[in-house]
């Protein structure tokens, strides 16, 4: 079944004009689009230490939809760990060429481009978990 990209766009929007976190609002909007039997609550336990560059430090740290976004793909991708580790390289690599760079601290920063880190992590993720379901 393919994942519908779009609804989980548009929830990671709502999530993040909300006030959500990124790492939170990545985590829970890929998770619920892949269909992870995870609650809420502990999906938001797993990423709220990830927000702002890892401890909200805005510093050298991974920026926190991408972390959010590794996060749910893993547990979407279940025992597979290796397709989760490629998936989470495939990622990396994508944010950061459309970015520049992962570095939360590195990137413009304000609510206008931390909503656009999370679309972009979310659709990156949600088109893995497609591809990967159709080659599995």
């Amino acid at each position: 079944m393919e994942i519908d990209i779009l609804k989980g766009e548009d929830e990671a929007r709502t999530l993040r004009l909300a006030g959500t976190s990124c790492s939170e609002t990545t985590v829970l909007a890929v998770s619920h689009a892949a269909g992870c039997a995870l609650d809420d609550e502990t999906l938001r336990s797993l990423a709220v230490g990830f927000r702002g560059g890892i401890g909200a430090t805005f510093d050298e740290g991974t920026c926190g939809a991408l972390s959010g976004a590794i996060m749910a793909t893993g547990l979407a991708m279940g025992a597979d760990r290796k397709g989760a580790t490629i998936a989470a390289k495939e990622m990396y690599t994508k944010f950061k060429e459309h970015f520049g760079t992962v570095c939360c601290g590195k990137q413009n920063r304000g609510r206008d481009h931390c909503l656009n880190c999370c679309l972009i992590a979310t659709r990156n993720a949600l088109e893995i978990l497609n591809a990967y379901t159709l080659n599995s």
